[in-house]
């Protein structure tokens, strides 16, 4: 009795510690960058993972970074002042993955604009 009760510990321990580590090797880092239609960079764009509510902001060369993304089917959107947002599908395996945004700019004339009180 004693025998198998120290088995069954053993085989617990064992999963305990072998479980972040799977847990750990699902996760997947999605990086990217958003260029504007001429090929320059934009920075502050916000980036939302539609599906997880995830969200990053772009840094001054247009990078973003978002870490321990599952594998699975996802909608990523980038928004930012003065450019149409761009939504994108991608699907994340099991390895780290690259994507691009391309955002092109807003037909909105703002000049125009009074505010009378």
């Amino acid at each position: 009795m004693k025998k198998q009760l120290y088995y069954y510990f053993r085989i617990f321990l064992f999963s305990i510690l072998i479980s972040p580590i799977s847990i750990l090797a699902l996760d997947v880092t999605l990086t990217g960058i958003v260029k504007d239609k001429n090929g320059n960079s934009i920075s502050n764009v916000k980036i939302i993972v539609q599906e997880s509510r995830k969200t990053t902001i772009t840094n001054e060369k247009g990078e973003f970074v978002l870490n321990h993304v599952p594998p699975g089917k996802y909608t990523l959107v980038a928004i930012s002042r003065g450019y149409q947002s761009e939504t994108i599908s991608i699907t994340i395996g099991e390895k780290d993955e690259k994507t691009q945004f391309t955002l092109l700019e807003s037909s909105l004339d703002q000049s125009a604009i009074n505010v009378t009180a």
